[in-house]
């Protein structure tokens, strides 16, 4: 089994079971339009930096670099991480980690994701 395999399988594994999902959509529509209305509320970097490391570090990688089939987060702006995790919480198929992301994200606050979204594209420039 290849590394990336066995990690794949690993994550799968540590996610619990996957669910069916629906089509992957594309668009070429704005992070905003594709969510709906944007998320409201003051983004505390210093909150999402403890969501990141009690979760996020352990696949994407403490500096957020991606690690295996986790793709890397450094480098996208507020609003490209604040769409991907809302369209994971909703239950949208997003790409080909979707079943690995949704345990996560579907538990997530309007803040929290806010919050996330502020650390990780100000921390790791």
């Amino acid at each position: 089994m290849t590394t990336k395999l066995f990690f794949a399988a690993l994550a799968i594994v540590s996610c619990g079971a996957v669910r069916a999902e629906a089509p992957e959509t594309t668009s070429d529509e704005t992070p905003q339009e594709m969510s709906g209305e944007a998320l409201s509320g003051t983004p505390d970097p210093a909150a999402g930096e403890t969501l990141y490391q009690e979760s996020c570090k352990n696949c994407h990688g403490p500096e957020a670099q991606g690690m295996a089939s986790f793709p890397k987060l450094a480098g996208h702006e507020a609003d490209y991480l604040t769409d991907r995790l809302t369209r994971y919480r909703a239950g949208e198929r997003v790409g080909p980690n979707t079943a690995l992301m949704r345990p996560h994200a579907q538990d997530l606050s309007d803040q929290e994701i806010l919050d996330l979204a502020a650390y990780i594209s100000t921390a790791f420039e």
